[in-house]
């Protein structure tokens, strides 16, 4: 609890000290009757906070407890009763994943809240304490005081989603019921040069110039169109499951999965694949295999070790999935190859799509990329739009910015489409 000066209490309480300090100065009554006016409305509004909000009691509610994918925005209220005084919210003691839509007084001294929980990415988020205000009737002062308040939100890993996905995909368990909202579509070819699909809401990482505007102004919202590659012209999918910590490896497991996903998905044939990690050329009879692949790839790096994938995969058990996992993947078949030597195989009409965090391995990956550029291939890459949230040190996450910002340069003066991948569930 903090008792504070307003502007015009400030304004105020200036005048109370020239005044005190030229009555020190000189002894001159009139001066010490003048410093007794001026500090009597301060007197009178601190005495009301001391006898009045200070001693009230306040409770805030309801508990919320919620699990959300990255990309939900669900809309919360929260309530703040007190016993004496009329309270608003400190907005602005709020942390940043709480977003205030409206506050409203309710009777008595309370107030309601309707909030928008927007997390940044996957974690455990906790609001532990709101600050209510109280504003003394002459304005010159305001108190301040702590409410306790629950609040906890577990932000699970899109590519925990993109697992259970595909695990649907190959019949072994998958999502199931979900109490989600806002389920995203998964990694679709999209070109402006390709069919025309459909019109869809925006999600972020949408080109400006695939707006149609027709459709916004009828369904008031911001919609574009949506054109995809007809599946004769192929897909190469490069794949790196190196990354630094929880962010990124998030990032780049989700965003490959993604595009394997939406390859079974629109009976994409033939589907070639580098395992650019292991140097390993992927052959495989259909897209289902290279989906276990790669799966099985997932489950056994560093992106899976938070994803508690078996408390949501029912009913098999983690023994089972892998059994099953590595069954289908086994008929794929690999062969050894550096990236350049991989170009043969990859260098084919239609597109190419990277997934990866290229900070590892900027050479090959940029003499890759140059390579198929310089056989008419269409090249995109997804890596993770912040790299360097996993940095340890402002001094490392700086380094990190940098250098990502100087690949993302060269990747687009190369020509070609680079996409930050945010884990919120979009695609390109």
């Amino acid at each position: 609890m903090s008792v504070e000066l307003t502007e015009r209490g400030a304004g105020l309480a200036a005048v109370a000290a020239a005044l005190a300090a030229l009555y020190a100065a000189t002894g001159d009554p009139l001066l010490a009757l003048a410093l007794a006016l001026a500090a009597l409305p301060l007197v009178l509004d601190l005495a009301y906070l001391a006898l009045g909000p200070g001693r009230a009691s306040c409770s805030a509610g309801p508990r919320v407890e919620r699990r959300l994918w990255p990309w939900e925005r669900p809309v919360v209220e929260l309530a703040v009763a007190c016993s004496r005084g009329r309270a608003r919210l400190d907005e602005g003691s709020l942390p940043a994943w709480l977003h205030v839509l409206e506050t409203v007084p309710v009777d008595g001294a309370g107030v309601r809240v309707r909030a928008r929980l927007a997390p940044a990415h996957y974690g455990v988020y906790r609001l532990q304490r709101l600050v209510v205000v109280f504003e003394a009737p002459l304005g010159l002062l305001r108190l301040r005081r702590g409410v306790e308040a629950r609040v906890e939100l577990r932000v699970l890993p899109e590519t925990l989603y993109r697992v259970l996905e595909a695990l649907g995909l190959l019949g072994l368990g998958g999502l199931g019921a979900w109490p989600g909202e806002g389920l995203p579509a998964p990694w679709a070819l999209r070109s402006m040069g390709g069919e025309y699909y459909e019109t869809r809401e925006y999600v972020p990482g949408d080109l400006p110039r695939r707006i149609d505007w027709k459709a916004t102004a009828r369904t008031q919202r911001l919609m574009v169109r949506d054109y995809r590659e007809a599946p004769a012209g192929g897909l190469a999918l490069v794949f790196d499951t190196r990354c630094r910590g929880p962010a990124t490896c998030d990032a780049v497991a989700s965003a490959a999965l993604s595009a394997a996903v939406a390859a079974v998905r629109q009976g994409e044939q033939p589907l070639l694949a580098y395992d650019f990690s292991r140097g390993r050329i992927i052959a495989h009879s259909s897209p289902r295999v290279l989906l276990a692949y790669l799966l099985d790839r997932i489950l056994e790096s560093e992106a899976a070790e938070r994803l508690e994938l078996y408390e949501y995969a029912e009913p098999l058990t983690s023994r089972e999935v892998l059994q099953a996992l590595r069954g289908l993947a086994g008929r794929a078949g690999v062969v050894p190859a550096g990236p350049l030597e991989a170009v043969d195989a990859l260098a084919r009409p239609g597109r190419t799509f990277i997934a990866s965090m290229v900070l590892h391995m900027v050479r090959d990956t940029l003499d890759l990329v140059d390579a198929l550029r310089r056989r008419g291939v269409e090249v995109v890459v997804a890596m993770p739009a912040k790299p360097w949230l996993d940095a340890e040190s402002l001094e490392e996450a700086y380094r990190v910015y940098r250098s990502a910002e100087l690949v993302a340069r060269k990747l687009r003066r190369m020509g070609v489409e680079l996409l930050p991948w945010r884990s919120r569930g979009h695609g390109v």
